[in-house]
């Protein structure tokens, strides 16, 4: 089939006054390079073209099938196949004629080509020549190169970036503020630390738009109201308002937190688009603190103002008593008659009362201070009822009868004057809000002999209390009902909890309105040897 593509093309030359002219002049003048070999190697020609891309042309002694820069490329091979009769394409690859090694070549160029290589045969059928017909691929080849350089350097920047960023993520995970960015105008949030993360109760998804933040979290003004967007900090500060210090209450899954919140707008730089900063700072135990200074502040001035009047009634009495005895004294007055003894009995009550006021006092400074001393002794508490029960007054319209109901012998080891301030106490409340109805003191034991749990209740069937006072009547300078019908520093419940606890028991209350209340002791049948709260 060769053949006779050849014969005919030899027919149509036959045609031409000039044959040879004719293909002289197209190998001359061809605009791609053009190169013949010898069978064994060695260039025969080469036009113009081959010469100014090369820059020059083989020297007589080059022989294309030793070419070391072919041979280091991978290409010799196809090159040895071409001059075996078969017709070969190379790839694209770089040469320099200067770079040969087997000869030397001073004068050349660098360039990128793509090489066919085709076996001329001659009328024997044998390979004579090979023709290469050559493309200069540089331009092509050096915009290629440069792109990928361009993608490698894109891609490097980009894995820099990504080590860049995994950097800064660690090092913002490793910030103790909560820190979000967040998307300008959208109030989109796209990034959270790990404290913001932790505050929030695990990691929440993150609001996309500003309506999100009121759908997906619970945020307050300090007084409790819901937010409204135009108040919600993060949308504020993505719509470009300036947000310093604005103080909510966010209810998290952990519990409500106050927070204060400050933002910052990061310009675009470096390929980052601007971006807005949110800080929290979680304030929530300073806020508590601060509630508990003001309750402290209010508690001592609760405390200024009822020991000032609950100190200055007995005072006043005892002043005018004595006056008054001091007067009749003058008069020629006697000590032993009946004026006289009221006068005496009414300024004793009045000195007791006095004396179990400044009692209460150093107890709550000593229970403060934690130096209040039990020393336990073997008390039969059945017995210590009834003493400190027939220490209070017959049944008058405002005491009424004392009933004490012991189950068998209940002893164990206590401190006899804290359990006597205890009985006290609750007989004094039980006196006072009873009106005037009997009360009655039941002492019980339950649970095995030396494990056993000694309790004690006082019960009056006077006022009573409302489950919201019943909540905070053992708390200080709590009453349940006002004190200007009913006298007192609000103390004793407070102290005798306080005494309780340091005994290792417990002290609780049942009440209803106009029905009365019930305060129940339970308390281990032997307390701690010493101890201190």
């Amino acid at each position: 089939m060769e053949m006779e593509r050849l014969d005919e093309i030899g027919v149509r030359l036959a045609g031409i006054s000039d044959p040879v002219r004719l293909l002289q002049g197209i190998f001359a003048y061809a605009p791609f390079g053009l190169q013949v070999y010898k069978a064994d190697g060695h260039c025969l020609l080469t036009n113009k073209a081959f010469r100014d891309l090369f820059g020059s042309e083989p020297p007589p002694e080059y022989n294309v099938l030793h070419d070391d820069i072919a041979e280091r490329q991978g290409l010799l091979g196809l090159v040895k196949r071409a001059f075996a009769g078969e017709t070969v394409q190379t790839p694209t690859f770089w040469y320099d004629p200067r770079e040969l090694e087997q000869v030397h070549v001073t004068e050349g160029r660098r360039v990128a080509v793509s090489i066919t290589m085709m076996p001329l045969f001659g009328a024997s059928g044998r390979v004579e020549h090979v023709a290469l017909v050559i493309k200069d691929q540089t331009e092509e080849t050096l915009a290629r190169e440069r792109a990928e350089a361009a993608q490698a350097d894109a891609e490097g920047l980009a894995a820099q970036r990504a080590d860049q960023e995994r950097w800064l993520q660690t090092v913002l995970d490793q910030m103790p503020l909560p820190l979000l960015f967040v998307e300008p105008g959208t109030s989109r949030v796209f990034f959270s630390n790990a404290a913001a993360r932790r505050m929030a109760g695990g990691s929440p998804p993150y609001p996309q738009s500003a309506e999100d933040h009121l759908q997906m979290f619970d945020l307050r003004d300090l007084d409790d109201r819901p937010l409204r967007l135009d108040e919600v900090p993060i949308v504020r500060a993505a719509r470009g308002e300036s947000v310093s210090g604005q103080q909510i209450r966010w209810y998290t899954p952990a519990g409500p937190k106050v927070i204060t919140v400050d933002a910052a707008r990061i310009p675009a730089i470096l390929g980052h688009p601007e971006t807005v900063l949110v800080a929290f700072d979680d304030i929530t135990a300073l806020k508590d603190a601060h509630v508990q200074l003001e309750e402290a502040v209010r508690v001592r001035q609760d405390f200024l103002s009822i020991a000032g009047h609950e100190l200055k009634t007995p005072l006043t009495s005892v002043m005018l008593n004595v006056h008054t005895i001091d007067k009749e004294l003058q008069a020629g007055g006697r000590a032993d008659d009946a004026r006289m003894k009221g006068r005496w009995q009414a300024l004793t009550r009045q000195i007791r009362r006095l004396d179990g006021l400044v009692d209460q006092l150093l107890d709550v400074s000593r229970i403060t201070a934690g130096k209040l001393a039990l020393l336990p002794e073997r008390i039969d508490l059945g017995e210590l009822a009834r003493e400190v029960a027939g220490r209070f007054a017959a049944p008058t319209a405002e005491a009424g009868a004392i009933e004490v109901q012991v189950a068998g012998a209940v002893d164990g080891f206590w401190d006899r004057l804290r359990l006597e301030q205890i009985l006290t106490n609750l007989l004094s409340n039980a006196v006072k809000y009873g009106a005037g109805r009997p009360i009655t003191i039941d002492v019980g034991a339950t649970g095995p002999e030396e494990s056993a749990q000694i309790w004690l209740a006082v019960r009056d069937r006077g006022i009573g209390m409302s489950p919201d006072d019943l909540g905070r009547i053992f708390g200080r300078f709590e009453r349940a009902v006002s004190e200007r019908n009913y006298g007192g520093l609000g103390l004793g419940l407070w102290i005798v909890r306080q005494v309780v606890e340091a005994m290792g028991g417990s002290i609780s209350a049942e009440s209803q309105p106009a029905r009365g209340s019930t305060f129940t002791v339970r308390l281990p049948r032997r307390s701690a040897p010493s101890r201190l709260v």
